[in-house]
């Protein structure tokens, strides 16, 4: 049956399976990091996370979070942008996937990235890691079926941290395009062009973000649209 751009489908990605075998798993996180590199996603969290930090005083630590990270291919490039002038703020990343936590580390190694922590969580089945000042969050939202993304948000608020930032694609006729070109263009892994196609269509539309919004209890949030194809929600604890 043809797919309809109005319907949201949210089908179990490939890279979820915890029984994969590390030498496909592999290839498929080169693949998708090269992709973040030609999409530029670091910088959708860059300028408000620069925010964030210009506005402490730089006489506490500040935890950073990166949540359900895979590879850490996001936060190890924040790391590497933001370590240096904040010498205050620990970045982490955590991920339920073994695979990923291992490769994350070993990756931290190989860019240099030694203050970089990584460990394994899951976030949907168990609590999301308390103590953290900023969680951020990427490309995760569109794993999850809409009653458990509303719960992921709730309890993501709940931590009352001082920052969240999350973020992911949004379902759109542009976006499908260009999922369809950038994956198959730019990694020869099937395991990418299977799971690319999987999550754009398992994407929200900017309608229903806002729905996600109203019906976990995010209030004050900024909601931002990105090339290509993203949205950024924004929230800051006013009274941080």
């Amino acid at each position: 049956m043809p797919w309809k751009l109005s319907e949201r489908v949210c089908e179990p990605e490939i890279l979820d399976r915890p029984d994969l075998d590390p030498e496909d798993v592999l290839p498929a996180y080169r693949g998708l990091a090269r992709l973040h590199r030609i999409a530029n996603a670091t910088r959708i969290f860059l300028e408000p996370l620069q925010a964030y930090l210009r506005r402490d005083d730089g006489e506490r630590t500040i935890r950073v979070l990166d949540l359900a990270c895979g590879d850490g291919h996001l936060i190890r490039q924040l790391y590497r942008r933001l370590a240096e002038a904040h010498p205050h703020v620990e970045f982490y990343g955590c991920d339920k996937n073994v695979h990923a936590i291992e490769h994350a580390n070993e990756q931290a190694v190989v860019d240099g990235c030694e203050g970089l922590h990584f460990f394994e969580a899951n976030i949907i089945d168990e609590p999301i890691p308390p103590g953290f000042d900023v969680y951020i969050n990427s490309l995760f939202l569109h794993h999850l079926d809409t009653p458990v993304a509303i719960q992921f948000m709730r309890n993501l608020a709940a931590c009352a941290p001082d920052c969240i930032l999350l973020s992911d694609l949004l379902r759109t006729h542009r976006g499908v395009v260009l999922t369809a070109l950038a994956t198959h263009t730019f990694s020869r892994s099937p395991i990418v062009h299977i799971d690319g196609r999987r999550s754009i269509r398992a994407a929200f539309s900017a309608s229903e973000v806002r729905g996600l919004m109203r019906e976990s209890g995010w209030n004050g949030v900024t909601l931002s649209r990105h090339w290509p194809e993203r949205f950024l929600l924004t929230w800051r604890n006013p009274f941080a």
